[in-house]
């Protein structure tokens, strides 16, 4: 059963209660999918980040610096899902060599985190990912 599209929130911890967005950004979405009656796919894709537009530090910084969201899931998990993830924009400056980590932290029934590292006079001007987590509904 595929249900309609929920939106994610920038969060920095996990709500106690469904989020509700007046303006969702489309880059900001979940799908939920029923596979069986005890196993659910949930896929999203989030924009990280778009610092070159108001010129912010991922763009204009130098040295160490991170950028982490918190995703909530549309339907919590009963137990932590799998998870896979890639990029699926990512814009930077070839002046300079390109140096980045993603990762994700904290995966749980609820959701997760996801980071993205860079250093040294790397400039990274926005980045997109995409997600799916598979597990027990």
């Amino acid at each position: 059963m595929l249900l309609e599209h929920e939106h994610t929130a920038e969060l920095t911890e996990f709500p106690t209660r469904p989020l509700k967005l007046r303006n969702p950004v489309k880059l900001n979405t979940q799908t939920v999918i029923h596979l069986s009656a005890d196993t659910m796919l949930i896929t999203g894709e989030m924009e990280l980040f778009n610092h070159v537009d108001p010129n912010d530090y991922m763009w204009t910084g130098k040295g160490a610096r991170s950028v982490a969201k918190m995703v909530a899931f549309q339907s919590p998990f009963k137990a932590a899902p799998g998870i896979t993830f890639g990029l699926s924009s990512f814009d930077s400056s070839k002046a300079q060599n390109l140096r980045y980590r993603v990762g994700l932290e904290n995966i749980g029934q609820q959701g997760f985190k996801i980071a993205i590292h860079t250093w040294g006079d790397t400039k990274i001007a926005r980045c997109a990912v995409s997600w799916q987590a598979i597990g027990t509904a």
